[in-house]
């Protein structure tokens, strides 16, 4: 059975970005075909990207400390994200200047990448939680995701909305999984990149699905207990947001 390791956040040491980013690479470079095109990045931008926010990265290492799997969300300098999210601007425009650090105290979140390396797609792994038992790759990265999401809001940090661009067929029905179907803001039928958009929704499909999904809403409670808020565990995604309703005028009037 595989053994690995789960970092996260500021337990992912500056030594590590090199390989980080040839493992994205890697993994972008393979699979060109499924992605509608060659959706690699410039490793010194991914480097970049590490390096300007390192709070929402997951990374999964092998017994010889290489990565093979990892996860990125960000928030996006508001400028470039209604941009980027109304189709104005693409994935090859963001470098690290785009992305706002880890002192921001109130946020968009937006799912930049996930990659794992193909032979351990679908493959369980023992579990570092219980030695006894195995878990999928994917189910390590959500979970990952959550407890760096759990420890933001700890920090005081507000998530608004999450954001993210699915270039293939698992990457839209991830961000359907954070956004639900109805999150569709707009498809480009030439490249088949998808952009998806809601409000955050620590109950998501994609969150439930992780068996640590406690500790985000736990995070929620006690910070709006906290500041004498009436405490709701459930999040109504069709809440009055002003910024998703442009978002949706956009969508409207998007020429496709």
């Amino acid at each position: 059975m595989k053994q690995i390791r789960v970092l996260r956040s500021y337990d992912i040491p500056e030594s590590m970005f090199p390989k980080i980013a040839d493992l994205d690479s890697e993994v972008f470079a393979s699979d060109s075909d499924d992605f509608g095109g060659d959706t690699t990045m410039p490793k010194e931008t991914i480097f970049g990207l590490l390096k300007k926010n390192i709070s929402t990265t997951i990374v999964i290492v092998d017994e010889n400390e290489n990565p093979i799997a990892y996860y990125q969300v960000f928030p996006l300098e508001k400028q470039f994200q209604e941009k980027y999210i109304n189709g104005k601007l693409g994935f090859k425009d963001l470098d690290d200047s785009k992305v706002l650090g880890s002192e921001e105290k109130e946020i968009d979140l937006y799912v930049w990448t996930i990659a794992i390396k193909k032979e351990y797609r679908g493959m369980k792994v023992q579990d570092p939680a219980n030695p006894n038992e195995t878990v999928a790759i994917m189910k390590l990265l959500q979970e990952g995701l959550v407890d760096c999401l759990s420890d933001l809001i700890k920090q005081g940090v507000k998530i608004n909305n999450i954001y993210g661009e699915g270039v293939s067929e698992k990457g839209k029905a991830l961000m359907e999984g954070f956004c639900g179907k109805e999150g569709l803001i707009h498809e480009n039928k030439e490249d088949n990149f998808a952009m998806y958009g809601s409000k955050f929704n620590p109950e998501c499909d994609a969150f439930n699905r992780c068996r640590n999904q406690n500790k985000l809403l736990q995070a929620i409670a006690s910070k709006e207990n906290e500041e004498g808020n009436k405490l709701s565990s459930k999040i109504d995604l069709l809440a009055n947001d002003k910024h998703l309703k442009k978002l949706e005028s956009a969508k409207q009037n998007l020429i496709r």
